[in-house]
Order: C-alpha cells, then structure tokens, then sequence
C-alpha cells in the first residue's frame, strides 16, 4: 500500500456518506485540538477524495473554518478501505477523551 501526504482545500475531500458513527460530541473537542496544536493527523482518503478515516477532523475542520487540511491519499482496495476505519480506529481511540495538562 502506497500513500501520499498532501494539503488540499477542504472543498476537495468528501465525507463517506454511509460512515456507521455518530461522533457529535467529540467534535468540540477535535476543534480544540486543532486550535491548539494544528493538524496532527491527516485525513485518509481514497483516490475519489472520499474519507476513510478521519470525518471527525474533517467535521471539525470545517467548523473551525480552515480552509485546508492534510490528507494521505491511499490506494488500497475498496473493500479494505470499507474495513480499515472500523478496525483502526477499534477501542478507545473512539471514545471522546479528556487530558489533565
């Protein structure tokens, strides 16, 4: 699997409309986020530009009014793509966390 990082308009990247989560209540948080420290993590997208992993950021993103953000584009296979969000992001890195700093 190749992968290629690269900025892009917002306006470029599309939400995979039959994305299973609702992640409302961590999007304040995400905003915050990128408030404070920028992108960290790219956006996954396939090779139409639609999200594979990261509607999140991509929703907080574009309630912070950024303008761009960082993708990987990815060119691995459709069924894998379809598969990965769900098993990457297994756990707790879908529960909405707060840090004491």
């Amino acid at each position: 699997m190749s992968m290629k990082i690269k900025t892009v308009k917002l306006n470029e990247i599309f939400p995979y409309y039959n994305n299973p989560r609702d992640n409302a209540r961590a999007v304040e948080p995400v905003i915050e986020s990128l408030k404070k420290f920028g992108f960290i993590k790219p956006i996954m997208v396939d090779k139409d530009m639609v999200i594979i992993c990261g509607h999140t950021r991509y929703i907080a993103a574009y309630q912070a009014g950024c303008e761009f953000v960082p993708i990987i584009v990815s060119d691995m296979p459709e069924e894998q793509a379809k598969r990965f969000d769900g098993q990457f992001m297994a756990g707790a890195f879908r529960i909405p966390r707060t840090f004491n700093f």
